[in-house]
């Protein structure tokens, strides 16, 4: 799910880039370099949640991982 949600990201910067191409090439070279470099924010990646659903939204993964971190800290140190 991760892969195919990167790829359809890639896409639809492809096409958003081809447009630009045709009307502005400095907002064209900055989806470039928008869509090619790598952020930090950007690597949340996917996790799974309690029941082994996959998350992707970067918001439900940041609730995701304060769940788990949480757990982690609570009296019986087991994560939930």
């Amino acid at each position: 799910m991760c892969k195919k949600a990167k790829e359809e990201y890639m896409e639809e910067c492809c096409e958003e880039i081809e447009e630009l191409a045709k009307k502005d090439a400095q907002m064209m070279n900055e989806k470039v370099k928008q869509a090619t470099l790598r952020k930090k924010k950007n690597l949340t990646g996917c996790i799974k949640d309690e029941d082994g659903s996959i998350l992707i939204d970067e918001e439900t993964v940041k609730r995701r991982w304060t769940t788990y971190i949480k757990g982690l800290c609570s009296d019986d140190g087991m994560p939930r």
